[in-house]
């Protein structure tokens, strides 16, 4: 989570979507960070209905837009530029299967590594359910939250285009914290990829994606779920930027 108050926007970090890239192409001085004192943290994880200033808001790395419409002012929630980047579940679901499996010290390293394989760990995070992306964007009764998001399959793109309709210098983005892998489709049977497609229905549908990768309407080549496609979704109050097909 980032937040600029001389730019005015905030950046989720939805894990495993590239976003570290786009952070560190970023200027850093944009950025005004809590220091992590107990204070801050006490205040941020119990007092979160007690509004205060956004250099005293301590903001977990990855923090949902409806924890943060609790913590920021009301004004600066509304018309700061909300932007987040999603990635095909599918491929996402490996992409954090692998980042565990090869960090010894996430905290899940050795209940992973100890599981029979990659369908034994969606099985346990279909279990928890704790990972779904629409968390980040949507409020509890499904309100979208974000006024941008790009896709991870068109990381520098969708970066370039959204940061430069709000007056934002982004340099070329770097790799970062990526492993190399086959593809995420030899990783499921039939019957895997099931499982996920009905636990992760929400966020396939919302985000527009299939298996192969963003869902296409062949009569109209434009993707499936309209409101998702790369870009704006809706104008921020600040701008006067328009949607982009």
């Amino acid at each position: 989570m980032r937040i600029s108050c001389s730019k005015q926007f905030i950046l989720l970090h939805l894990p495993r979507t590239g976003i570290s890239s786009v952070i560190a192409a970023l200027d850093d001085a944009l950025f005004v960070r809590a220091a992590p004192t107990p204070k801050n943290k006490l205040m941020s994880k119990y007092l979160f209905f007690v509004p205060r200033p956004v250099e005293k808001s301590y903001l977990r790395t990855h923090e949902t837009a409806a924890h943060l419409r609790r913590l920021l002012s009301a004004e600066k929630f509304e018309t700061y530029c909300k932007i987040a980047f999603v990635r095909n579940p599918y491929s996402w679901l490996v992409s954090l299967y692998e980042l565990v499996v090869q960090s010894p010290t996430h905290r899940h390293h050795k209940r992973v590594t100890a599981m029979s394989g990659f369908g034994a760990y969606v099985d346990w995070e279909i279990n928890r359910n704790r990972r779904k992306q629409t968390a980040y964007v949507l409020d509890r009764r499904g309100k979208l939250l974000v006024d941008c998001v790009g896709r991870y399959e068109h990381l520098a793109e969708d970066a370039a285009r959204i940061f430069e309709s709000i007056d934002v210098d982004l340099k070329p983005l770097p790799r970062v914290g990526q492993f190399t892998r086959k593809d995420y489709r030899e990783f499921y049977d039939e019957a895997l990829r099931r499982r996920v497609e009905t636990h992760w229905a929400r966020d396939l549908e919302l985000f527009g994606y299939e298996f192969d990768g963003p869902g296409i309407n062949d009569a109209t080549g434009r993707l499936r779920t309209q409101a998702f496609r790369s870009g704006f979704l809706r104008p921020p109050n600040r701008h006067q930027a328009t949607r982009r097909d």
